[in-house]
């Protein structure tokens, strides 16, 4: 149920994306707090953009919104 997701971690960190009884609009927002997300990987798994493999934010202090509207979608 979360809409922010702050990642504050020495390490790598998966997340999976709710797929099931989502409501279209739902904004989700992932950020990497720790500043280190070029090291340590934000993995993100689920359907996003039509893509089943998802993504990974690599990029530090990064950040990236997804809107749910009939899937995951980067915004």
């Amino acid at each position: 149920t979360d809409s922010y997701v702050g990642v504050n971690r020495a390490g790598t960190v998966e997340i999976t994306l709710p797929s099931v009884d989502v409501a279209d609009g739902r904004l989700v927002y992932i950020k990497d707090e720790s500043g280190a997300a070029e090291a340590n990987p934000i993995t993100v798994l689920g359907n996003v953009d039509n893509d089943a493999g998802g993504f990974t934010l690599q990029i530090n202090n990064g950040s990236i919104t997804l809107i749910y509207r009939e899937g995951w979608r980067i915004v």
